[in-house]
C-alpha cells in the first residue's frame, strides 16, 4: 500500500523509484498486476502531463520515468510467470502508458479533440 502522498509529484517519484507499495515494486517483486496501484500511477502520470504541458524544461527524473515505465511494463509483464490481467485490459493499459509518455514529451494530449477524459482504461 502506498503511504499517504500529498500530490502527483510525490506519487510519481514513489512509483518511478519503485518504492514499497508502488505498482512497479509489486510488478517486479511479486510478478503481479496491482490494479489499484496502477490506477494511482496513471492518475499521477496524467496529472503530471497536465501540469507540465506548458513547461519549457522538464525534470530529468520525471523524463526518465515517463520514458522508462511504458517499455519496462510491456516487457516485464509478458513474462510467462507474471500474473497479469486479461489481454484486453492489459493492452489498453500498455497503450495508456505509451499515450501518457507521448503526452508528457510533446506537451499536448494525442487526441483528436484534445479531450483528455478519453484517456482511461474503460
Amino acid at each position: 500500500m502506498i503511504p499517504e502522498l500529498n500530490d502527483w509529484r510525490e506519487v510519481l517519484r514513489h512509483e518511478f523509484e519503485a518504492a514499497d507499495g508502488s505498482f512497479l515494486a509489486t510488478a517486479q517483486g511479486e510478478f503481479r498486476w496491482d490494479q489499484n496501484a496502477f490506477r494511482e500511477l496513471i492518475e499521477a502520470m496524467r496529472d503530471g502531463c497536465v501540469r507540465c504541458a506548458e513547461e519549457e524544461q522538464l525534470d530529468r527524473w520525471m523524463a526518465h520515468g515517463y520514458f522508462y515505465v511504458p517499455a519496462f511494463i510491456r516487457a516485464w509483464t509478458q513474462q510467462e510467470d507474471f500474473d497479469r490481467p486479461d489481454e484486453a485490459y492489459w493492452q489498453r493499459a500498455i497503450n495508456l502508458l505509451e499515450t501518457l509518455s507521448h503526452w508528457f514529451f510533446w506537451g499536448e494530449p494525442p487526441t483528436q479533440d484534445g479531450n483528455v477524459d478519453v484517456l482511461t482504461l474503460n
